[in-house]
């Protein structure tokens, strides 16, 4: 796998931003933070400054967005793509990035991809034998026609070798956000605690999350938290290994 390829995908699982109107870390913003695009509209507009006093070179770039075995994984595409792709952004200047849906084929479902942008080195900053870290951020885009079933999700947690595994099957056509998920016992401890994005699972999809704790087999688990605008609940009984 191309070493490009393995930096995205670790981002899209550990850096996955919440949808808000303007994200800022360091002196990189971009503006909105989710692109949410029903059909026939193909195209969408990302907002780029940097804020600072230095002017910085940035690359934008598109993959699509699947969920395999319970994890986040992003693939390459030319689906959708962004132009400009590479940009110089002066300090204090609002440059705008084209984000255009250009394959033919009609939309079916809801298209999940990520929207990386990140803040490229300066060559002057290279120093030898020194890492040089940047800022990224790391946007869901969806493109749909707006008439799919709404999520719907199942619970489930089995209880493996390396300990228990919490999955939600999302059996509807639109995605679930979790945000500040909490998963209990049914006499009230606390198993695993997630403040703020949990992470989101896909149309048809699942996604997992380990939980610590010892629980046996046949108990019930209580989950909670804050999905597409309001509060979810649910509940599972822990299964065993297979």
């Amino acid at each position: 796998m191309p070493s490009s390829l393995k930096t995205a995908i670790a981002a899209a699982v550990f850096g996955c931003l919440a949808a808000a109107t303007t994200a800022e870390a360091g002196t990189l913003s971009v503006s909105p933070t989710l692109i949410d695009q029903k059909a026939p509209a193909s195209t969408a507009a990302l907002t780029v400054q940097a804020p600072g006093k230095e002017p910085m070179r940035v690359q934008v770039r598109l993959f699509r967005w699947v969920q395999v075995d319970g994890q986040d994984r992003l693939e390459p595409t030319r689906d959708v793509v962004a132009s400009p792709p590479m940009l110089k952004v002066a300090p204090g200047t609002d440059y705008t990035v084209r984000i255009v849906r250009t394959t033919k084929r009609p939309v079916t479902g809801e298209e999940s991809y990520r929207l990386l942008v990140d803040q490229l080195p300066e060559p002057k900053d290279k120093k030898a034998n020194q890492v040089t870290l940047v800022i990224r951020h790391s946007i869901p885009v969806f493109f749909s026609t707006g008439d799919e079933k709404p999520a719907a999700i199942a619970w489930s947690a089995v209880k493996t070798s390396k300990g228990l595994v919490l999955t939600a099957r999302n059996d509807g056509g639109r995605r679930f956000k979790l945000t500040n998920l909490v998963v209990k016992t049914a006499s009230g401890k606390l198993l695993r605690r997630i403040d703020g994005l949990a992470g989101y699972v896909l149309g048809r999809s699942t996604m997992s999350w380990p939980v610590t704790g010892q629980v046996a087999p046949g108990s019930a688990l209580d989950i909670a938290g804050q999905g597409e605008g309001e509060p979810f609940h649910g509940t599972s009984l822990v299964k065993p290994s297979p």
